[in-house]
């Protein structure tokens, strides 16, 4: 004998009601998942700030680690696919990351080609220190538009936290006030910090320093510093016998006692010309991340300020 299914009790209208506005909350949560923006930088330092800067709205992955070399990143399928579904792309502009060029040609994402609402160049408003008179390749590799380290002066990171805020603002105006709030955060902790910052170098204004790289001008500016040489004899070229002996007498001569070490340099070249001189060595992270204790902006200014200011004061470097 067949018997009929029980059908379910009629269920109460205000159980129909939870249960429609719950299921209505799961279908969303996939939108609210796309809803973030999706960013790309070149560098860990732009990723720091737009982390803090979008906070919750946004998921940011930069295409280099801290302590690599920017020049010497490549464009590779796997960093085009991540660009290719990408609302906005951070960079740093001028000439420094060449393979730029390549890497948005091959990610085929109309958005963030250059002059593209999707294209940040962090150097709008920036004013860029060393631009070159006379353009030659003997000048080693060159940059053509000025030295592109602006990054390093503490100021400028607030110049570059403006830029990446309004264009968070115009891709994603519902969030807007969200934006400008955790803005005003990171402007009033920066400056907070820069006035701390000037306090602890002012007692070193005018010290001599030498850099195994030139990045160092925006920094070595903000901060009152006196680079008078470099470790390379042009930027890019290996050490020659040559230069570095012409380097020796410099710093005996200038009684210069810091040699700030790019992380991705030949530390050995920079010890021994440390050791012949009496010189300290300073790790310096170009990027945010680069070494540890440097793992946002502020961490890493703080880094190189500290270690710089200990090694001026005869300290031990790092």
């Amino acid at each position: 004998m067949t018997t009929k299914a029980s059908r379910p009790k009629n269920l109460p209208c205000r159980e129909i009601a939870v249960c429609l506005a719950t299921l209505a909350i799961i279908s969303l949560w996939p939108l609210a998942a796309r809803a973030q923006l999706n960013i790309i930088t070149t560098t860990t330092t732009y990723e720091s700030l737009a982390t803090e800067l979008g906070g919750s709205h946004v998921q940011v992955r930069s295409l280099m680690g801290g302590p690599q070399n920017i020049h010497n990143i490549v464009a590779t399928p796997s960093k085009m696919v991540a660009l290719r579904n990408a609302d906005l792309f951070i960079h740093t502009g001028l000439d420094l990351e060449l393979w730029v060029t390549q890497l948005l040609r091959g990610s085929r994402n109309k958005n963030v080609q250059p002059r593209q609402p999707g294209n940040i160049n962090a150097a709008q408003g920036i004013r860029l220190l060393n631009v070159p008179q006379n353009l030659s390749r003997s000048q080693g590799d060159m940059h053509i538009f000025g030295n592109p380290h602006y990054q390093l002066d503490p100021i400028n990171l607030i110049l570059i936290g403006r830029t990446i805020r309004d264009t968070f603002k115009r891709a994603d105006p519902a969030n807007a006030a969200d934006y400008d709030q955790q803005y005003n955060n990171f402007e009033t902790k920066m400056k907070k910090k820069i006035a701390e910052w000037l306090k602890t170098m002012r007692p070193h204004k005018g010290a001599k320093i030498v850099v195994y790289h030139d990045v160092l001008p925006y920094f070595a500016a903000r901060f009152g510093l006196d680079v008078i040489g470099f470790v390379e004899p042009k930027p890019g070229i290996s050490p020659t016998a040559r230069h570095t002996a012409e380097l020796i007498e410099l710093m005996r001569s200038a009684d210069c006692r810091v040699i700030m070490v790019n992380t991705w340099a030949n530390r050995a070249t920079a010890q021994s010309i440390a050791s012949q001189v009496g010189a300290t060595l300073v790790t310096l992270p170009e990027w945010v991340g680069g070494v540890s204790g440097a793992e946002d902006c502020i961490g890493h200014i703080e880094y190189l300020v500290n270690n710089l200011a200990s090694a001026l004061d005869g300290g031990g470097g790092q």
